[in-house]
């Protein structure tokens, strides 16, 4: 019984042997895909440094607003003690007062939620934009955004991402113009958006 089974395991081995040399693997590991263009890497390079600018920006925002936060309960606490205490003139007293003001109004503008505006710009990042500036008007709670694309259908199709942006409100293109003098005649675009915070 012993013998029987040795020869089964045997003709099942040469069996499999055979049916494995009828069919040769042929691996090629030789990539024949062309490179990604010059205007492609660039984009990608462009992209990736301003996810990175907007990251940084995020976090001195955010250092700027802890700062704010403690000198403005440094400065509440030293006012309402200096005032009993030191006994101030009416000019400093007047001041202190208008630096109070001023400090409330800086932090006032930092406290606006900037890290969901850019996360929300972030996200709306597509391969085929690149971002030049982001710049808000706090009192008129708008954000003007200047890129480049590689076309105008890029451009329009960044406007509607962008238009489902939470953060974001009555997104449109301001104004477009093709680069003729570059090859790729990309093309640079303002947009303006209503930026959608609580005064």
């Amino acid at each position: 019984m012993l013998e029987h089974q040795t020869d089964n395991r045997t003709g099942s081995r040469q069996g499999l042997m055979k049916a494995s040399s009828m069919h040769m693997l042929r691996l090629d590991f030789h990539d024949t895909r062309r490179p990604a263009s010059w205007p492609n890497r660039l984009l990608l390079l462009s992209g990736i440094v301003v996810t990175a600018l907007l990251a940084y920006q995020f976090i001195v925002i955010q250092n700027s607003i802890d700062t704010l936060v403690s000198q403005r309960s440094m400065l509440e606490r030293t006012s309402h003690h200096s005032a009993r205490q030191f006994h101030l003139s009416p000019e400093q007293a007047q001041s202190l007062r208008a630096e109070i003001k001023d400090a409330k109004s800086v932090l006032s503008q930092l406290s606006l939620p900037w890290g969901q505006l850019l996360k929300d710009i972030g996200a709306s990042q597509q391969n085929q934009v690149a971002l030049l500036s982001i710049v808000p008007d706090v009192p008129k709670r708008t954000i003007k955004i200047s890129g480049e694309a590689r076309d105008l259908n890029a451009v329009l199709d960044y406007v509607q991402s962008l238009q489902k942006a939470k953060s974001l409100g009555s997104v449109y293109l301001q104004n477009h113009q093709i680069e003729t003098r570059s090859a790729q005649q990309p093309v640079r675009f303002t947009l303006l958006a209503t930026w959608l915070v609580k005064p």
